[in-house]
């Protein structure tokens, strides 16, 4: 497996800053048609980012959000390859109170933004404690 990393970002007034990560699955590469998306990163957006697009993306396997302004956080939840996330504090308490289960997951990040009440609704629902 190769792992290439593309970055791309906005060169005019505002700094948002795109990371992709493209995963070359070898000797399979005929059969998936060449690299696939596996990682994601959004940040620095200052008008918020509408992400329900990206579950299209079918080996979508990390999404860090963290340190970005996103609408419909609560898209998510129809990823169907997602193994890892990291959102910031108002990101997973928009996310668990909308009912999804982070336990699907292999692992969650509380990363950006938190308050010690966003820390403590992420520990009871991944039962993971944040340092």
């Amino acid at each position: 497996m190769r792992r290439r990393r593309l970055g791309c970002g906005q060169a005019d007034h505002q700094q948002s800053t795109v990371h992709l990560y493209l995963v070359d699955h070898r000797p399979g590469r005929a059969r998936h048609g060449g690299a696939e998306l596996a990682y994601l990163a959004l940040s620095g957006n200052e008008e918020p980012a509408r992400v329900a697009g990206l579950a299209v993306i079918p080996h979508l396997l990390r999404l860090d959000l963290s340190e970005a302004v996103v609408e419909d956080v609560t898209a998510i939840a129809a990823f169907p390859a997602l193994r890892v996330l990291s959102l910031n504090g108002a990101q997973w308490q928009e996310l668990l109170a909308w009912g999804w289960d982070p336990r699907t997951l292999a692992a969650a990040e509380l990363n950006g933004e938190y308050t010690e009440a966003d820390k403590a609704a992420f520990e009871r629902a991944t039962g993971l404690v944040q340092e």
